[in-house]
């Protein structure tokens, strides 16, 4: 992506990995903007803040508003709990992608998990369901 800048959006940019990947894109010169469901203070100036819920209706209307060339994620449950893991880990993303896929958005990015590899919990059960259907996503 560092050959050609790119209208970035972000999920997951107020986590620890996330803030480094904003700070990365945003020192290869890309235009970030960061989906946030709260206060992002942890966040660079440089990046454009949008502030919204992971609903369909939100998300569709973030991608309708802005013509981004990639979504990047770092989004990951806070709790690890099942029904939280499930609710962000796999089906927010599945919202993502496919908000994404409508507007014609080519290039998806997701920070993932080495654990997947051999899940035993259920946000690695749920992290991998996702990888899946990025990867059948062309």
């Amino acid at each position: 992506m560092a050959n050609h800048p790119k209208r970035v959006l972000v999920f997951g940019g107020t986590g620890t990995a996330g803030q480094g990947a904003v700070r990365g894109l945003l020192r290869a010169g890309h235009d970030v903007t960061c989906f946030v469901r709260g206060p992002a203070s942890a966040l660079p100036d440089e990046a454009i803040k949008q502030v919204g819920s992971l609903s369909t209706e939100d998300l569709q209307a973030t991608l309708d508003a802005t013509p981004f060339d990639a979504v990047v994620s770092c989004l990951a449950s806070r709790s690890g709990s099942p029904k939280d893991a499930w609710d962000i880990d796999h089906d927010a993303h599945q919202r993502i992608l496919a908000a994404a896929k409508s507007v014609g958005v080519r290039q998806f990015i997701l920070l993932s998990a080495i654990c997947v590899q051999r899940p035993k919990l259920e946000f690695q059960r749920a992290k991998l369901a996702f990888e899946d259907s990025l990867i059948a996503s062309a």
